[in-house]
């Protein structure tokens, strides 16, 4: 098949990194993914990339079990592995935002499933299409900027890297590349059930050409609007690189008197990446509760108060030594998770650990907690410390063999003499890059 517009829009997706040695590919069977997966294919081929084609039964259709099957023959004969992922629903099937909650369950299975096979770039079929309906249901939302402004070629979600290199092609030509080429999709039918707010979008989008509101030029509308938002973005990264710190230990602070001076919206955009830089959740927290919290943070500084604390997006916010200090909110502490001898693995999207090759197995990674903290805090009164009063060390990782706590990393070192075995797990804080010129 012929693929140079495909090739240089990955290369544009990549944007000068490094070429991954291996590329996920989400298939759903539809037009779109399929014309993605046989440009993959021949591309992979001749670049040398291994990929691995992933399908997901959300378990709403029945003919979802078919659909993989029908991927999964086609990923065999051009040679690629496929997974069928399942998602559980532990409350059962969503009754309303089916759609929204289908997508957020179908990129969380594929990450999990990427990251086992170590894979952290996956490459998905959104298309121009795609872009106009998303610019028009989100205008009928009232979106503002963000909202409003084109998906990324290029963005991160549950850990995994996503490319789109199909976001400047037409639905209607990759339609059109597969029949010349005599290749099968499959068509969803809830891709044409009106209850559906982007189906209803789609059948407007004629009546919309008619008056010269073409896809093309809602796309690009959408596409301007992305290049205000870097803009601001890139005014808010600089700030950041300028006047935070992202602290080893995993805690962001930054000059209260940098933000103060700072346009409002740009300082609401500081604000919301010292937010997922040290808790990097899929999605933003809403738009309002993200502006109250400004609002009281700089009645805050302007009344000289040093005691301010909130909460948002699972991280505590404080103002403290006229810093803003944001660090993770100790309700979002994850499961403990079993290790071996010598394991290295990443924690949290975080960390990068090493557990030491001298443990003596059962043993856990888990967040240190308030037991862990208040053990540590006698530790370092043994030794005639004063140790520190807020247990924002409470999320960071720790080992330990059933209730008792082997290593603490990030604990001052000066305060763990009485420990002797802090370097049986070794921890390095990766945060997401949002700004920071650290």
């Amino acid at each position: 098949m012929k693929c140079s517009k495909f090739i240089s829009e990955l290369a544009a997706c990549l944007g000068g990194h490094p070429l991954p040695k291996r590329l996920g590919l989400a298939v759903s069977g539809g037009s779109d993914s399929m014309a993605l997966l046989h440009l993959a294919a021949d591309w992979g081929r001749a670049q040398g990339v291994e990929l691995h084609a992933f399908t997901v039964n959300h378990g709403l259709r029945a003919e979802a079990a078919e659909e993989a099957k029908f991927v999964a023959r086609h990923a065999k004969l051009l040679g690629l592995p496929h997974q069928t992922l399942t998602v559980a629903w532990p409350d059962g099937p969503p009754k309303s935002n089916i759609q929204s909650q289908a997508r957020n369950a179908r990129y969380e299975v594929m990450a999990r499933a990427a990251q086992a096979q170590g894979i952290d770039h996956l490459l998905t079929a959104h298309t121009e299409d795609d872009q106009a309906e998303t610019f028009l249901l989100r205008l009928a939302r009232g979106s503002g900027l963000d909202g409003l402004s084109a998906m990324a070629s290029r963005t991160s979600l549950f850990g995994l890297v996503i490319l789109r290199p199909l976001l400047s092609s037409g639905r209607a030509d990759l339609r059109t590349m597969l029949e010349e080429n005599s290749l099968n999709w499959i068509e969803d039918p809830s891709n044409m059930d009106p209850k559906y707010a982007r189906v209803r979008m789609r059948s407007l989008l004629p009546g919309l050409a008619a008056e010269g509101l073409t896809m093309k030029r809602l796309a690009r509308t959408a596409a301007e609007l992305r290049t205000a938002r870097d803009a601001l973005n890139d005014m808010a990264g600089h700030l950041l690189g300028e006047h935070g710190e992202i602290a080893p230990e995993g805690y962001v602070s930054l000059k209260l008197s940098a933000l103060q001076s700072a346009p409002r919206d740009i300082g609401m955009r500081v604000l919301m990446r010292m937010l997922r830089t040290v808790n990097p959740l899929p999605y933003r927290p809403r738009a309002e509760r993200l502006d109250a919290l400004y609002t009281r943070l700089m009645a805050a500084g302007e009344t000289g108060q040093n005691a301010f604390r909130r909460t948002l997006g699972g991280c505590i916010i404080k103002v403290e030594a006229e810093q803003v200090l944001v660090y993770r909110e100790m309700r979002v502490l994850p499961a403990p998770m079993a290790v071996t001898c010598g394991q290295k693995l990443v924690w949290q999207n975080l960390y990068d650990l090493v557990v030491s090759e001298g443990i003596v197995e059962p043993c856990e990674v888990r967040a240190l907690g308030r037991p862990g903290f208040d053990q540590l805090k006698r530790e370092a009164r043994g030794a005639g410390f004063v140790p520190p009063k807020d247990p924002w060390y409470a999320h960071l990782p720790s080992l330990w063999t059933q209730d008792k706590l082997l290593s603490a990393p990030f604990w001052p070192q000066e305060m763990v003499k009485t420990m002797d075995q802090s370097s049986l797990l070794e921890a390095r804080f990766r945060p997401v890059r949002l700004g920071f010129s650290t």
